[in-house]
């Protein structure tokens, strides 16, 4: 393991520990945060690329007020570093350009520095360069199928594809891919994601007035391995509301499909059933204590 500390905006020292582990084993993050109380969100890692993660920590009490009489919501974030050389912790200095949500922010591997991105939605990009210690703004070419779409894209987690393209995917619709990045002029386009079966399209429907959303990533994801990106998706059994499905309602079935990340065109990998499985060969993650750390 290794540790690494820092200092939040109220020069607070934040320290982090990171467990490598190979695989099937997960590697792990532990933040510790003097300011954290029980009511705070729970430290995040949102991205990761060659040896950069980005760690992101928001407090809600502060001892800042807003216009309201309330207490702003800060986002702390940070960017630990494995290597080359010793381990490091660095707190992105700030003011940020704009207002940070935890799942928007991506980070790109330069080697020994790395470039933090935001998209936003005038089809232009926020990045902080480790290497210049600056804040910059570039403006995106717009590829044909990114005009219509609007601001109706919703964050639900971002991640390197290589060279110098970052992915954010709206589990709900589509993924944005901003390529290019270390350009003057990056380009944004979109790739829509495959549907939601019928049953996942009844359970985890939005709200009347499109306000509540059910997270999806319970039920679906998406990676990018080797220039393809792949989509899981999980369905359980249909009901016909007489209760017969007791037995089977811990069952599911699974689907992937892949595209290459210059395409949009879909293909089945193949489906497998819940019932099919066999433990045989199976393993268990190790527990890691968690006292003091997030």
């Amino acid at each position: 393991a290794t540790t690494r500390s820092d200092r939040d905006e109220c020069r607070q020292d934040d320290r982090g520990v990171v467990r490598v582990a190979n695989p099937p084993g997960l590697s792990r993050c532990f933040v510790s945060c003097p300011d954290l109380t029980p009511d705070d969100h729970v430290p995040c890692v949102t991205d990761a690329d060659d040896a950069f993660l980005l760690v992101n920590v928001i407090l809600t009490k502060r001892p800042r007020q807003n216009d309201r009489g309330g207490q702003w919501t800060f986002t702390d974030v940070f960017v630990y570093r494995a290597g080359p050389g010793a381990p490091l912790l660095h707190l992105l200095p700030r003011p940020y350009p704009v207002s940070l949500h935890a799942n928007h922010v991506g980070v790109l591997s330069c080697g020994e520095h790395c470039l933090i991105v935001m998209p936003k939605v005038q089809f232009e990009a926020d990045g902080f360069s480790t290497e210049t210690e600056s804040w910059s703004t570039k403006a995106a070419r717009v590829a044909c199928d990114l005009e219509w779409h609007g601001v109706y894209f919703h964050h639900t987690k971002v991640f390197s594809i290589g060279g110098s393209s970052l992915a954010w995917v709206d589990l709900r619709h589509d993924i944005l891919l901003c390529d290019e990045l270390g350009e003057n002029h990056p380009t944004m386009r979109l790739i829509q994601l495959p549907p939601l079966t019928p049953t996942n399209k009844v359970t985890f429907r939005s709200s009347s007035d499109g306000t509540m959303m059910p997270p999806l990533d319970l039920i679906c994801d998406v990676t990018c391995t080797d220039g393809w990106f792949r989509f899981v998706k999980m369905e359980g059994p249909e009901s016909d509301g007489d209760g017969s499905n007791t037995i089977t309602q811990f069952r599911w079935t699974a689907t992937m499909s892949k595209t290459m990340t210059c395409s949009a065109n879909w293909e089945l990998c193949g489906t497998i059933n819940s019932a099919d499985l066999s433990a045989t060969g199976s393993c268990f993650l190790p527990e890691f204590g968690l006292e003091g750390h997030h």
